[in-house]
C-alpha cells in the first residue's frame, strides 16, 4: 500500500472496552464494561488519533461515591501490515481522565475531577470487508492522581475506513 497523504482517509472505530486488572484502586471500585470511540487518520510518518473512552465504576464501600469516567485523548502511532488482511497499530495517547462522582452530598465543586492520563495501546485489525475491520486492542493507562491509578484494558470492536470529505481535509490542512 502506498504512503497516504495526511488526512487523506479517516478511520472511525467503536469498541466495547473492559478494565481487567486489579490493584489497590479496585479494592474500592468495581469497573463495568464501557465503550470507546475513535477517529484516526494518516499524519506525517504515522497516524494521529483522537478518541473517548467511557466507563462506570461502582463502589464496593457505600461511604465512597461511584463515578463515571471518560478519557478524552489525542495520540500518535504507527500501523504495520502483518499479513494481507491483518494489521498492527501501536500508539501513545495523552489526554484528560475525568471522573464525575454521583453523590448529592458532595459539594458541587468536588463532584468532578480531571487528571492527566497517558496510555500505551496495541491494536490488531482484521479486514472482514473492504475498508471494514474487526479489531482487538490492549492498553495500559496511567492516571496521574495523587496516588497514580494504573488501568489495563482489553477492547474489541469494528472500524470503517472512509475517504476524508474535501471540506474536512481542507480544514485540517
Amino acid at each position: 500500500m502506498a504512503e497516504e497523504s495526511p488526512f487523506e482517509k479517516i478511520k472511525i472505530g467503536l469498541q466495547y472496552t473492559n478494565n481487567f486488572n486489579r490493584n489497590i484502586f479496585h479494592n474500592t471500585w468495581q469497573p463495568s464494561g464501557g465503550i470507546k470511540g475513535f477517529f484516526e487518520t494518516p499524519f506525517y510518518f504515522g497516524r494521529a488519533q483522537v478518541g473517548l473512552k467511557l466507563m462506570y465504576f461502582r463502589t464496593k464501600d457505600l461511604s465512597i461515591p461511584e463515578f463515571i469516567s471518560w478519557f478524552v485523548y489525542g495520540g500518535w502511532g504507527m500501523e504495520f501490515k502483518l499479513l494481507r488482511l491483518l494489521r498492527l497499530y501501536s500508539g501513545l495517547n495523552i489526554g484528560s481522565f475525568q471522573m464525575k462522582f454521583e453523590d448529592e452530598d458532595i459539594e458541587p465543586g468536588l463532584r468532578s475531577e480531571n487528571e492527566l492520563g497517558i496510555e500505551f495501546m496495541v491494536r490488531f485489525s482484521f479486514e472482514i470487508l473492504k475498508n471494514t475491520n474487526l479489531n482487538i486492542e490492549g492498553s495500559y493507562l496511567q492516571v496521574f492522581t495523587n496516588q497514580k491509578i494504573n488501568l489495563f484494558y482489553v477492547s474489541a470492536g469494528i472500524d470503517f475506513l472512509l475517504n476524508t470529505p474535501d471540506w474536512l481535509r481542507d480544514f485540517l490542512n
